[in-house]
């Protein structure tokens, strides 16, 4: 007798194939440093508008975001971000970078919503895949409650399955 067990995303990340599409698809300079920021940095909107040049910290490859009342995180930057922000920033708001991503996703042909927060939970799964704890991963995106980032933790029973024999071997 087949167990179905219930599942259903509370947000769907992008595969690999479809990270690669929409990567592939930015165009300019402003949808690169979007996307590969948001991508790489798993930021929010609103942090991302946030940044300024003095929260980058060149020679660490970090950057300080600063969240809600005087909250503040360190999180990495990837070489390709760091490439894109010494090209300096762009000032746009959360709305148009809402906009910004959707275009990409339609051209890349990606049916599914794709939003700056599914970006961040593609940070999110992409880093504990790789086997980030997610004490790290609770620290790098800023969450206060271990259960906010627990809800990173979701995926599929395929998933599951592919992950446990890619790790076990069976």
């Amino acid at each position: 007798m087949e167990v179905s067990l219930a599942y259903e995303y509370k947000r769907e990340p992008l595969t690999p194939s479809e990270e690669d599409r929409l990567v592939s698809t930015c165009s300019t300079f402003r949808e690169r440093l979007i996307v590969y920021t948001l991508l790489d940095c798993g930021l929010r909107e609103s942090e991302f508008v946030g940044i300024k040049a003095d929260n980058i910290q060149w020679q660490q490859g970090t950057m300080v975001i600063w969240g809600k009342g005087d909250k503040r995180r360190v999180v990495p930057v990837s070489q390709r971000v760091k490439n894109l922000l010494q090209g300096g920033l762009i000032d746009i708001g959360a709305r148009q970078v809402q906009r910004v991503v959707k275009n990409i996703a339609e051209r890349a042909g990606i049916t599914k919503e794709v939003t700056p927060h599914v970006l961040r939970h593609t940070f999110a799964m992409r880093t504990l895949q790789k086997g980030v704890s997610i004490v790290a991963l609770q620290r790098l995106l800023g969450h206060e409650d271990i259960r906010t980032t627990m809800i990173y933790l979701n995926m599929s029973n395929s998933q599951a399955i592919d992950e446990y024999q890619r790790k076990v071997g069976l």
